[in-house]
């Protein structure tokens, strides 16, 4: 956010499907509008394999993805407040 301040605690958004909300749905400037919040934009090498409930992906994101978002920019992030957004098979990639 253009409030961003390291150290300080915030709702992370990750974002599948990159290119759709950075292109013809333009996120980063609704999110301008909101409470402030980190987003974390995705993209997919294999799109179709790692957006259909893979289990390698999941544990990419939780294991690997958010904890070096966090030790990168120095913010802190809960479970509670990690929300993850996508279109599509992004939607259903969100849901696994």
């Amino acid at each position: 956010p253009s409030s961003f301040e390291r150290g300080k605690e915030y709702g992370t958004l990750v974002v599948l499907d990159r290119g759709v909300f950075t292109g013809p749905v333009p996120l980063p400037l609704m999110l301008d509008s909101l409470k402030p919040v980190v987003a974390i934009f995705v993209g997919n090498k294999d799109r179709a394999a790692e957006l259909s409930c893979s289990p390698a992906f999941s544990a990419f994101l939780a294991e690997k993805l958010l904890p070096a978002a966090e030790k990168r920019f120095e913010f802190r992030r809960t479970r509670e407040r990690t929300t993850i957004l996508g279109s599509s098979l992004g939607g259903l990639a969100a849901s696994c």
